[in-house]
């Protein structure tokens, strides 16, 4: 059971989607709904937009979109939903003007205090999204990804009811595959059998893979996939992840084919404008020289460290006074933009003992700084 604590917040089970918070307390403290399938339909939505901080923990939706979003055909249904939220504190509809045509603005609110969420300031960038303010008041949330909730007006309402159960009760055993008792979670959803069977059907390979584990149908399976792909949130997250890192891969090599010089020219253009033709190897492919900012005065030791893979023209940062950034920068203004830039372009032919010494020192490592053992 989610309780009022923190240790309960879960947010990595559904990395990498799009997540939005949902409270706790839509269920009692025997883990039974405490909201019906329509009602907990408008409640999402509410939710959804409370995600955003600019919203302060307010929804305002007229009965046509609430329609469209939760799918019901019947604009009764829906605003008999509403008006049921209101009546048991988990909406309050906020002051309108008299023959206003702006649709209804309401606020969440604690139904176990009866208190509203949204945060007394006037100042809008002190707003908060509805998971701060759970957060910050100690209130138990779980999360369900946005797209199911877009999707909701695809499926029925009793199907939504069963998925918010089981990605409840995913939250809290913190794994993305589960089993559970299909009694216990048809109870959380507050489904006979029947209904139970039809909305299993209707969120199986959609929302989540989800079934009986044998014939006895006493348990039942919840692993979490991609509403979008229908592929595995494991498999999914490592294909992102493997994706990110060739899209990096190659906006690195995309930089590295765009310089216009090598690490060693960087290295001996920084030995001969920080005047230290044997600077010290620092960590990875770092090279340490006497700070020419704060002259180490600190530590004196050298821990101005230069990085020639760094950017275009190699990166420095000195960890004394702390002060850091592009390399040809810092040359510029010592030297003059111009000067600087005309050293660099001559420095094999006018240092070529810089040149050596810099070959030296980064002998061994490839294009991204990294030694090679086998070199």
């Amino acid at each position: 059971m989610l309780r009022q604590t923190r240790t309960l917040f879960v947010e990595e089970i559904w990395n990498p989607l799009s997540i939005c918070a949902v409270p706790a307390f839509i269920f009692d403290e025997e883990a039974n709904p405490r909201l019906t399938p329509a009602e907990l339909s408008v409640y999402a939505v509410a939710c959804m937009d409370a995600e955003n901080p600019r919203s302060n923990c307010t929804f305002i939706r007229s009965m046509s979109e609430l329609q469209k979003l939760t799918g019901f055909g019947d604009r009764e249904t829906v605003n008999q939903a509403t008006k049921n939220l209101v009546a048991k504190y988990f909406l309050r509809p906020s002051d309108r003007k008299l023959g206003s045509n702006e649709p209804q603005r309401y606020e969440l609110m604690n139904p176990l205090t009866r208190e509203g969420l949204s945060l007394d300031v006037t100042d809008k960038r002190n707003f908060q999204s509805l998971r701060s303010v759970l957060r910050h008041a100690g209130l138990g949330y779980f999360n369900v990804p946005t797209d199911v909730l877009r999707q909701m007006g695809q499926k029925s309402s009793a199907a939504l009811a069963l998925f918010v159960a089981a990605d409840r009760c995913v939250n809290i055993a913190r794994e993305r595959d589960i089993e559970i008792r299909s009694a216990e979670l048809r109870a959380m959803a507050g489904q006979d059998p029947k209904t139970f069977k039809r909305s299993m059907a209707e969120i199986h390979e959609r929302w989540l893979l989800i079934g009986f584990t044998d014939t006895s149908s006493r348990m039942v399976f919840v692993s979490l996939i991609d509403p979008e792909s229908g592929k595995l949130l494991d498999s999914f997250e490592w294909e992102q992840e493997q994706a990110d890192e060739e899209a990096r891969q190659k906006r690195y090599a995309e930089a590295i084919a765009k310089r216009e010089h090598t690490a060693v020219d960087i290295l001996a253009w920084a030995m001969w404008a920080l005047r230290n033709s044997q600077p010290k190897p620092g960590t990875a492919a770092n090279l340490m020289f006497a700070c020419p900012i704060c002259k180490n005065k600190k530590s004196h030791k050298h821990r101005f460290s230069v990085d020639p893979y760094k950017g275009h023209y190699g990166a420095y940062i000195c960890y004394d006074c702390r002060e850091g950034g592009a390399l040809n920068k810092l040359i510029a203004e010592e030297y003059g933009f111009l000067e600087s830039l005309t050293k660099l372009r001559s420095i094999r032919n006018e240092h070529p003992d810089l040149i050596a010494a810099a070959e030296a020192l980064l002998r061994g490592r490839n294009a991204d700084g990294e030694y090679n053992r086998a070199a």
